[in-house]
């Protein structure tokens, strides 16, 4: 019985470990532990939606499989666009962190969480596109949307590569 008793105290004092605490990752943490590629790019009117590009899709309208965002902890930023040409620039979280600041535009962030990233980029109809957004106004006019008396929202669902 005093050898049962030992044995008892032994794993009570030796036995159990301290728990480790895990705190939970932070919005950078996310963003930056992986780089991201497109899976769905939607654009949305009051009145339309059209689904641009579905990853794996037969009938995509483009074609963003060569797309690739990668934002590091220093505030760098590597883009390779749809074309497979790469842009560097910066990046930070603004308004709270609900947004994000690149080099080249402010992207709303519907959605950020491990394994999924949604962003979007609302064109006020006054608006002139920047020079790399020209080709999705001349897509949308092509679609049917009049992007000179409506905003459009362009919503990218993102997953880590």
């Amino acid at each position: 019985m005093k050898k049962i008793f030992l044995i008892f105290l032994a794993f009570a004092f030796f036995g159990c470990s301290e728990t480790e605490v895990v705190s939970p990752e932070t919005k950078t943490d996310l963003l930056t532990k992986n780089s991201w590629v497109i899976t769905k790019y939607t654009i949305t009117t009051i009145s339309k939606s059209i689904d641009v590009y579905t990853k794996g899709g037969s009938m995509n309208l483009a074609n963003y499989e060569k797309y690739k965002a990668t934002l590091l902890k220093n505030g760098e930023l590597t883009i390779v666009d749809e074309n497979g040409i790469s842009k560097s620039g910066t990046w930070k979280f603004i308004n709270n962190e609900t947004q994000i600041q690149t080099s080249y535009n402010i992207l709303n962030i519907d959605l950020l969480e491990d394994g999924k990233l949604v962003l979007n980029y609302t064109v006020k109809k006054t608006e002139t596109p920047a020079a790399e957004w020209k080709s999705h106004f001349d897509f949308l006019t092509f679609y049917g949307f009049s992007t000179a008396t409506q905003e459009f929202k362009q919503i990218q669902t993102m997953i880590p590569l």
